[in-house]
């Protein structure tokens, strides 16, 4: 299996339904079919709203089930792989830092940095679920670091992870409505 690699470019206009969204950088993976891109939000002057994109269908705003469920999948296929998998986000977690307000300069290095992680012994990661593994990777830590902009006393993600460490997972637990209050 081939590793994916960047391709990083930005003001790219995304028409929606009422009008239309200006990316302030957008990732492509090559010989993927995903690709990420980092909007301005609205929460807090450092907020970013993350979409992403399958070839062929809509853009799409990733939530922690996407994810997680995504995760589980590859746990059910590669237990030992997946759990080693969890433990690296936990390592990384408390390194990703809050994103600085909308740059583009700084947003591409967040990317390059957190995509010079050696994913190659989670690669077999990739042939269960449905995002491959860099992939992945790059949108968790772009998760933990919107979630640390927004919530910065909050716990959510690290919670999901210590979860999902576990044998035996509860779906429910994980993706029920507990989870989002």
């Amino acid at each position: 299996m081939e590793t994916l690699m960047l391709n990083i470019k930005n003001d790219r206009i995304y028409k929606t339904k009422n009008s239309k969204e200006i990316s302030e950088c957008d990732v492509y993976f090559t010989n993927s079919e995903f690709s990420l891109h980092i909007y301005t939000g609205t929460k807090n002057p450092n907020d970013i709203r993350i979409r992403y994109k399958k070839t062929n269908t809509q853009m799409r705003t990733p939530k922690h089930s996407h994810w997680v469920l995504d995760t589980i999948l590859k746990k059910e296929q590669f237990p030992d792989l997946a759990n080693k998998f969890i433990h690296l986000i936990e390592g990384k977690y408390k390194y990703v830092k809050i994103l600085p307000a909308p740059d583009f300069n700084a947003y591409k290095s967040f990317v390059i940095e957190i995509y010079k992680e050696n994913l190659s012994s989670y690669k077999e990661l990739s042939n269960a679920g449905e995002y491959p593994i860099e992939f992945l990777y790059l949108l968790v830590m772009l998760l933990i670091a919107q979630e640390k902009t927004n919530y910065p006393t909050g716990g959510l993600f690290q919670d999901m992870l210590t979860s999902l460490k576990y044998k035996k997972i509860e779906v429910f637990k994980l993706l029920g409505s507990e989870w989002w209050k």
